[in-house]
Order: structure tokens, then C-alpha cells, then sequence
């Protein structure tokens, strides 16, 4: 309660009126003297979204219409890699959006960078807000209201939908994910959990039913193993045509069958990695058991990946009996399969464990550096309050219906929200099959039981180790064991350098640029003095030098500014710890330790770009050969060569999608082809990480298709020979071969040397096939340097290690280039006769 005082009466209520008197008595209108204010500038609310939706822009524009002063703009942006790069780079540049849609499974890796707000005051504000609530019985008339029904207006709850924020309300594990040391840092949006999917013909046709025929899905371990060896079936060449269960397709990962097994990948301290406890393992060579069962992972990868369309997924099409996936997938069969027998029930767990799950999602954060933090935390308020999921639910609900499809709704992080969004939307809708409402009554029941990944900042690192594990053990055969201890040692020692930091100090940015100025001006005056004493003091004051150095300062402006300076930055990064977003740290050669000595992928990148270099000579003999068959004087030979040069020009990422295509294991041009042959067991391609036919010899095989490019090269130098050399070749008695390597090749040595540098230059920096066809995979087999580095500069944001790897990348190139020059000296030959 303001106490009343004289001096803030006469501040606020006698000034205006003696101003007024003031001017009225020297007859000046009162509409002249006070000018209207201006108007009010709306607040606007940059919100970033990770996918479209007509529910949430209608409940923001009804949140709008209810705060007229705030103004909500959306934008798209990716929940991948380069949204992470989007996000670092907008915060960096000081332009960071108001509020994001995020991975609750990412918070804890952001939040050790300083990324997002702590959102516990705000919370407790709308907690202690006298009409704002979130009580009980203001949860339990919310759900009345948002199935529809009226309601009193009940305490706690606040017009337009405001509601307060209160950890009881959602799911424990949907609220666990968004904390990280005792801190909330995003409030849930929705959640998933992954379930057991069978094919109930498949079932019955199998056998596998109870006294009164209807499918019965396996329980226990034991009986998992049981159903996938009667489920799967093969043609006489031993080619599969239907598989009863991979382990790992779908949506279960190692998570999913530690979590059944009673493991735990971390403690609860958040401080010690324990992916190698004997849960783990187990569960681990459970599933590398389960994959030696159908044939091994290789087979059953590329008969279930033939195809990325969702209407034609293995699952809907009867190629695989059984999966586990998301709560997701059901909108999927309910959209193109509404007819198909399926069942729904818990993933099977070993004997005596009780059924389990694990659960992921999405939550609103507001990153550090938001302009309007208060206004996106109303905004959050109000899309997760029973009125605002009412209007997103209902709109999505017309939408679909619209669109002539069957509407599941996403599963909210709200237990309240969807008891009362099944009653609306589920239970009662005529377009839905029994087995999609009884498979959604299933996914909500299991939430109860549902666990979550660690909430760690190094869950990202973590995450692609048991990744890296399950490729060891399902394709290599390394132990269980052996692959999670090592996966366990990488990640132990990550965490260990975020917690525990080495010992860092600033940057000594004075020293760095005494060393460029001492390098650079010696060299810059070692060049005027030769010039001087070349051609005299006299030639710089020529006209034509000045305006050759004005017409060339563009490109000397922006090879310095664009090229030379981050090239001298990268250097001095090599030597620091250093994210984008906190200032660099100095650490010496820390980085360079690592990268030779640490638990990394260094090594084994670096393996897989020296095998690259197989290609360099089989694409240098195509490019020729082809130049050899175009260097004839026939009719229509532009025609020709314009054909063979085509390839050269299309797009890398074009091409990539459709070498996708052409070397797809299953119905692929090039498998399809080798089949009509007879050969019944065709490479696997990009599905293999085999050294001999797999997914290396894929990209190499691709590149020789743009051999065409290097033709153009080779022509030209064709061209060049004179052709009195053949002539008395041939007069020698030399024939066609004898006149090729003894005249062709010696003539061609500067173009073949050509060729050699800069194709060992393109092929030590070869990313663009890796990044598109392959994700690095399968099993790191295509995990080539650049890759390796853009990884860990644009995923992990460690641009300390990786700029030593650019630089170790730069010293690997000079030196085989280096050798290539010096070698040279003794087979090229550049005297033409």
C-alpha cells in the first residue's frame, strides 16, 4: 500500500495543473501546449520454432489480441546442426531471438555455455501472482474448459490463460530434463515415449497367439529373441523379404535397452560416466545377439532403408514384423494405413525387470540477451495453460480434417492437458481405429515408468559414443565391453575438461601481433628493396603501378580482410579453448596434444582420407580415357563432348541425392543391374562400411562419373602434341600402345602433374559427399578430416581443436604437395619439341 505524501501529490497531480493554468492564463490552447503523446511502439517478440504449426500461430495470435502492445514474429529455424551454428551466431552478433523452441535434451550442453536464462524467478512470479495459480482445482476446471465446456472463472487462473507455472503439473521426467543444477532453463512443450509396434497378421500367420487367436507380442527378452527368428523369412538365394525385429531401428537406441536392463549411463552426481556398467554391457550384447540372429546388421540395414518415403516405411508395408518407436509413428499409420492390424504394448524386458521407457521433447527457453524476456515469458504462459492448448488443439483438429487426414494429436508434457485432449480428440473420434486410441492409452500410461538421457553438458558427445559403441559391436565384433569402455573413457575425459578445466590464461594478443608485424614487414621491405634494385626507385612512382594497385586493391582488401585475417584468427585459436560465445582462453598446445593423443577420431579420419587418395589416379585414367575417345575428328564430336562434361557441372549435392538413389542396396540402378547379371548378393554400398565394396569405393565410384570435368584438362593437352612426333614414331615401327607411353604420356607429364596436385587437394578436404550421403557413417567409415572438423567446430564448438586440426590439415597438404614438387623435377617434362 503507497503511503500518501505531500511531495508525491504536488509530483503527480498539482504540476499538471499549474502548467495548464500557466498556459491558459498567457492564452495559449491547451491543444497547442500539450502535444499527444506518441505512440506506444510495440514490444516485438523474435520467437524461433523448429517446425510450423497452425494450432501454436493461432493461439499466438489470440495472445496478441489480448496484449495489444506485444507483437509476435516467427521463424523458422532447424533442430540440427546448423540451427545450433544459427543460434551461436546470433548471439555472438548480439541479435539473439526473445524466445526458442528447444531440445530439452540439449539445455544442459547450452546452459554451460551461458546460452539460455534460468527461468525460476519468473515462475515464482507467476506463482505468486494473486490471479495466476496452477492449483489443483484450477488444473482440474482448466481441463473442463479445454474439452470445451464452460467454466467458473476457478482460483489461480487468470484471463486470457495465464496460469502459473508449477513443476506438479507436467511429467516428472519432462520437468527433470529441463533443470540442470537445480536451475529451471526451459518449460516443457510436449514429450514422446517409445513403445513396442507389431504387425498383428504377421503375428497370427506366425503362430504367435493366445487360445483365442489374437497376436500376442513378446513379453521378456527370451521371447524377443523367439519372434524374430520366426518372423524373419528369406528367398532361395538367402535375400531377405521380411524381418521380425532389428534392435536399433526405429526409435529405441542403447538407451532404450539399458533402461530396460536397469542401467544408467551416468551418476546421479552428473559427475562419473557409467556406460560401461554391466547393465549397460548386457544390453548392449543383447542387441548384437538380436541383429546375429536376422542375418547381421549390414543385411538388415539395407533391406529396411531402401526407401525414406513415410507412406512406403517398412513397418506399413509389411517388410518388418515388429519395431520400437515413438508415440509419433501413430499418426503415421493412422494417416496412410488406417486399416492396418496392429498392436501397441512396452518394449519386452529381461526376466524379472519391470517395463520401462524413455522419454525426449521439446521445451520454450529464453536465451541470454533477450530484449523483452518478461513479455516471452507471458507468451510461454499462456501457449502452455489449458486455454492455450484448447486453441492449438482445436485449430490442428480443423486443419487436418481439412486436409482429409486423421488427427493424433502430439503428446503435451502435461499429464492434466492430456486426459483431457484423449477425451475431446481421441477417444470419441470416429476417423480413428480402435488400435490407434488403445496405442495412445498405452504411451500415456507409460510416461509413469519413462526415463530420460542423462542431463549432462556432454549428452550430445555422449550420444554419438554409444552410437559409436553399437557400430564397434554390431559391425566390427568388438566386445561389449571393450567398445563402452573405450566410449566411456572419451566421454569421462570430455566431461572431466568442462568440469575441471585445464589451467587457462588470456590470450597474449600483443605478442601475436608483434609476431605477424615482424614477419610480415621484414618481408613486405625484402620485397620493395628487390624491386627497387631490379628496375629502380623511380618504378614506384610510375603511374601504371598506381593504377594497377588501385584496379587490384579489391582483391587485396578482401584477401586480407577475408582470407588472411580469419586464417591468422584460426592460428591463434589453435592455440586456445574457445566456443564463440566466452572469450577465448590461451592453453599453448593443448589442442595439439589432443589431437595426437587423445581419446579422439583423429586417426581413424585420417585413414579413411588416405584410402580417398585410391581415387585420384582411377579418376586422372577415366578423365583421359575419355579425352582419348573425344580427340578424334568424327561428326557430332562437340555434341559428345558437351555430354561427357555435363557431369561435371551438376551441383555436389545434386549429384549426391541421386548417387543416394543410384546405390540404394536394395532397389538401386547399379544392384537392380548386377541382379539381372545373377549376382544375388550385390555390394551394400553406402550401407556397408566395408574397406573393399562399401561405402568409401561408393563415393569414389561417384566420383568417377564426374571424371568429365578433368577431361576438358587432358584434351587441352592432347591437343598440344605436335603431330609430327606420332609421325615419326610411326615410322619408327612404334604401334598404338608403344606411341601412348612413349609419346603421349611423356607430353601429357605437365597435365598429369596438374591433375596430381590438385586432385591430392581436393581429395584431402573432401566433405560435401560425407556430409550429405552419409552422416559420417555408417560406423565412421566415411568420417574424413573435413568432416572430422567441421564436427567438432559446428556440433561441438570446440573451434580451439578444431582450428589446429585446419592447420594440421594446411601442414598435411603443403607437404604432399611439397614432395609432389620435388619429385616432379624427374618425370615431367615441359620441352616441347
Amino acid at each position: 500500500m503507497k503511503v500518501f505524501t505531500y511531495r508525491r501529490f504536488f509530483r503527480w497531480h498539482a504540476w499538471p495543473r499549474l502548467l495548464t493554468a500557466a498556459f491558459v492564463g498567457m492564452g495559449v490552447p491547451i491543444s497547442a501546449a500539450a502535444s499527444p503523446a506518441p505512440p506506444v511502439r510495440p514490444k516485438i517478440i523474435h520467437f524461433w520454432i523448429i517446425w510450423p504449426d497452425r494450432g501454436r500461430e493461432a493461439a499466438i495470435t489470440a495472445f496478441e489480441a489480448r496484449h495489444p502492445h506485444i507483437k509476435i514474429h516467427e521463424s523458422l529455424y532447424p533442430g540440427t546442426t546448423l540451427g545450433a551454428q544459427r543460434l551461436t551466431t546470433a548471439i555472438a552478433g548480439g541479435a539473439p531471438p526473445d524466445l526458442i523452441m528447444a531440445g530439452r535434451f540439449s539445455i544442459a550442453s547450452w546452459v554451460q555455455r551461458h546460452v539460455y536464462l534460468p527461468l525460476d524467478k519468473f515462475i515464482a512470479a507467476s506463482q505468486r501472482d494473486t490471479r495466476g495459480g496452477g492449483s489443483p482445482e484450477a488444473t482440474r476446471r482448466g481441463e473442463m474448459k479445454a474439452q470445451g465446456g464452460s467454466s467458473p472463472r476457478a482460483e489461480g487462473t487468470q484471463p486470457g490463460g495465464r496460469t502459473g507455472i508449477y513443476a506438479r503439473n507436467f511429467y516428472r521426467a519432462c520437468w527433470q530434463e529441463a533443470t540442470y543444477r537445480g536451475q529451471v532453463y526451459g518449460i516443457p512443450l510436449n514429450t514422446d515415449d517409445r513403445l513396442l509396434f507389431y504387425n498383428s497378421d504377421l503375428l497370427q500367420r506366425a503362430g504367435l497367439v493366445n487360445p483365442a487367436g489374437h497376436a500376442v507380442p513378446p513379453k521378456t527378452w527370451k521371447q524377443l529373441e523367439q519372434y524374430a527368428i520366426a518372423l524373419t523369412h528369406r528367398d532361395a538365394y538367402g535375400n531377405l523379404t521380411q524381418l521380425g525385429f532389428a534392435p536399433n531401428y526405429g526409435n529405441s537406441w542403447l538407451y532404450m535397452f539399458a533402461f530396460l536392463n536397469g542401467g544408467r549411463f551416468m551418476n546421479r552426481a552428473g559427475t562419473r560416466v557409467t556406460m560401461d556398467s554391466p547393465a549397460v554391457v548386457r544390453a548392449l550384447a543383447f542387441m548384437a545377439h538380436l541383429y546375429h540372429l536376422v542375418g547381421g546388421i549390414s543385411r538388415a540395414d539395407a533391406f529396411l532403408t531402401s526407401t525414406s518415403a513415410p507412406e512406403l516405411d517398412p513397418f506399413l508395408t509389411g517388410r518388418i514384423a515388429m519395431k520400437i518407436d515413438g508415440d509419433w509413428f501413430m499418426q503415421a499409420i493412422a494417416q496412410y494405413k488406417p486399416y492396418l492390424r496392429f498392436g501397441v504394448a512396452p518394449a519386452p524386458t529381461p526376466t524379472g525387470r519391470h517395463p520401462a521407457t524413455w522419454s525426449g521433447g521439446f521445451a520454450y527457453c529464453i536465451p541470454a540477451g533477450s530484449r523483452h524476456p518478461r513479455a516471452a515469458f507471458q507468451l510461454i504462459r499462456f501457449l502452455v495453460s489449458p486455454e492455450g492448448w484448447r486453441i492449438q488443439m482445436a485449430v490442428n483438429a480443423r486443419y487436418y480434417a481439412a486436409q482429409g487426414h486423421p488427427f493424433v494429436p502430439q503428446m503435451t508434457a502435461q499429464p492434466a492437458i492430456n486426459r483431457a485432449v484423449f477425451r475431446r480428440y481421441i477417444a470419441r473420434n470416429p476417423n480413428l481405429s480402435p488400435q490407434v486410441i488403445q496405442a495412445v492409452r498405452v504411451a500415456y500410461r507409460m510416461m509413469a515408468v519413462s526415463h530420460i538421457r542423462p542431463i549432462t553438458p556432454v549428452g550430445q558427445y555422449m550420444w554419438n559414443q554409444q552410437v559409436q559403441a553399437m557400430n564397434e559391436t554390431f559391425r566390427d565384433g568388438v566386445p561389449a565391453a571393450v567398445a563402452l569402455r573405450q566410449a566411456t573413457q572419451k566421454v569421462q575425459q570430455r566431461l572431466d575438461r568442462m568440469l575441471h578445466p585445464p589451467p587457462a590464461q588470456p590470450v597474449p594478443w600483443r605478442w601475436f601481433t608483434l609476431a605477424v608485424a615482424g614477419l610480415v614487414l621484414p618481408l613486405a621491405a625484402i620485397g620493395v628493396a628487390v624491386t627497387a634494385r631490379r628496375k629502380g626507385w623511380r618504378y614506384f612512382l610510375n603511374r601504371q603501378v598506381g593504377a594497377a594497385l588501385l584496379f587490384a586493391s579489391p582483391w587485396l582488401l578482401g584477401f586480407l580482410l577475408l582470407q588472411a585475417g580469419p586464417m591468422f584468427m584460426s592460428l591463434v585459436y589453435s592455440f586456445c579453448r574457445y566456443d564463440v560465445l566466452r572469450p577465448a582462453q590461451w592453453v599453448g598446445l593443448y589442442n595439439y596434444r589432443a589431437v595426437f593423443l587423445g581419446h579422439n577420431r583423429f586417426w581413424l579420419s585420417l585413414e579413411n582420407t588416405a584410402y580417398m587418395l585410391i581415387g585420384l589416379p582411377l579418376g586422372m585414367a577415366a578423365g583421359l580415357a575419355i579425352a582419348l575417345l573425344l580427340n578424334t575428328e568424327i561428326r557430332g564430336m562437340k555434341i559428345y563432348r558437351t555430354l561427357f562434361y555435363l557431369p561435371a557441372i551438376v551441383p555436389v549435392v545434386a549429384s549426391s541425392v541421386l548417387w543416394m538413389w543410384v546405390l540404394s542396396p536394395i532397389d538401386g540402378l547399379i544392384n537392380s543391374f548386377l541382379r539381372l547379371l545373377g549376382v544375388h548378393h550385390p555390394p551394400l554400398w553406402l550401407a556397408s562400411p566395408s574397406w573393399l565394396l562399401g561405402s568409401k569405393a561408393a563415393i569414389i565410384l561417384m566420383g568417377l562419373w564426374g571424371a568429365g570435368g578433368g577431361m576438358i584438362i587432358w584434351l587441352a593437352g592432347l591437343k598440344g602434341i605436335p603431330r609430327h612426333l606420332y609421325e615419326a614414331a610411326e615410322i619408327d615401327g612404334a604401334g598404338v600402345l608403344r606411341r601412348f607411353r612413349h609419346v603421349t604420356i611423356p607430353m601429357l607429364t605437365p597435365y598429369i602433374f596438374f591433375n596430381l596436385i590438385m586432385g591430392t587437394i581436393g581429395t584431402m578436404q573432401i566433405f560435401t559427399q560425407a556430409y550429405i550421403m552419409t552422416g559420417g557413417g555408417p560406423a565412421n567409415s566415411t568420417a574424413f578430416l573435413g568432416y572430422y572438423l567441421f564436427v567438432e567446430a559446428f556440433k561441438y564448438f570446440r573451434m580451439g581443436y578444431a582450428s589446429a586440426l585446419a592447420w594440421i590439415l594446411l601442414l598435411m597438404i603443403a607437404g604432399l604437395s611439397a614432395v609432389q614438387f620435388a619429385v616432379s623435377k624427374k618425370w615431367v617434362v615441359y620441352d616441347t619439341l
